[in-house]
């Protein structure tokens, strides 16, 4: 069962931050804003390896995330997690007051990182990157997930939309002109997704089995899963070019958006 949010009314989150259409730059503040309760921090950020920082986000690292990052077998691909990683670190670490070195994760059954009750009980985190974008949401209290996708990425969406989509999003996808297809078959791409890691699941779940559209085809809704918890689906725009998603624990959140410095005062 699925509804939609008025966000105009519950969250104040800006609208030209919704949706598929991204009007303007997220601001980049010079340290973490406070998170206020019912707050969803979402920050964006370059992976551009060669602003020559990839080696301080690798001092950043232990040993598991540098056994992860000696995995991959191209260069590029080595630095875009070192650097999404450490990002991710230098970030949380302004929230929870630690150095990013000192940040370390517990993992759970499917791989989702998380703080272990040490550094903090309640601040809870997803990331996701493509290529040299990735997006960080930080949350109180609350489960949250988030995804991206490129649009020019090149997928056989009309294969997949058969096998994965559930009925209700398999009806709206087909309604949409074929030129629209692709872009309506990324946003529900990347709800399931960022609804799995929500979760803690990843994509390890029947995607076809739950609905992540609502009648209207609106960009926020609210649904529930088989447990009757309700969730928030909120569909993102970082970029021009990029689509995205946030799936929250709960109902009413407000977002905030913000733009992660290149490198942030006083480093």
């Amino acid at each position: 069962m699925s509804r939609a949010t008025e966000s105009t009314d519950r969250s104040n989150t800006p609208t030209d931050c919704l949706g598929a259409q991204c009007v303007r730059p997220w601001p980049q503040p010079g340290a973490v804003p406070e998170l206020l309760p019912h707050e969803v921090h979402i920050w964006s950020a370059s992976l551009d390896t060669g602003r020559g920082l990839s080696e301080y986000y690798e001092s950043c690292l232990d040993r598991w995330e540098l056994r992860r990052a000696s995995k991959y077998s191209l260069e590029p691909s080595r630095k875009r997690f070192v650097c999404a990683r450490g990002i991710l670190k230098e970030l949380l670490g302004q929230y929870v007051g630690y150095t990013p070195a000192q940040i370390s994760f517990s993992l759970g059954s499917f791989g989702k990182p998380y703080f272990p009750a040490e550094i903090s009980k309640s601040l809870n985190f997803n990331s996701t990157d493509t290529e040299d974008e990735a997006l960080f949401a930080v949350c109180m209290a609350a489960e949250v997930g988030i995804d991206i996708e490129l649009d020019s990425r090149n997928v056989r969406h009309q294969a997949i939309a058969r096998r994965k989509f559930s009925r209700q999003e398999m009806q709206q996808y087909e309604q949409c002109p074929a030129s629209r297809q692709k872009q309506f078959f990324l946003k529900i791409w990347t709800r399931k997704e960022a609804y799995g890691k929500a979760k803690g699941v990843g994509i390890r779940y029947r995607l076809n089995s739950v609905n992540l559209v609502d009648d209207m085809g609106s960009d926020r809704f609210e649904i529930q899963d088989g447990d009757g918890k309700p969730w928030e689906v909120v569909q993102i725009s970082p970029a021009n070019g990029v689509t995205a998603c946030v799936v929250i624990e709960g109902t009413g959140w407000h977002l905030r958006f913000f733009r992660v410095p290149d490198v942030w005062p006083g480093n």
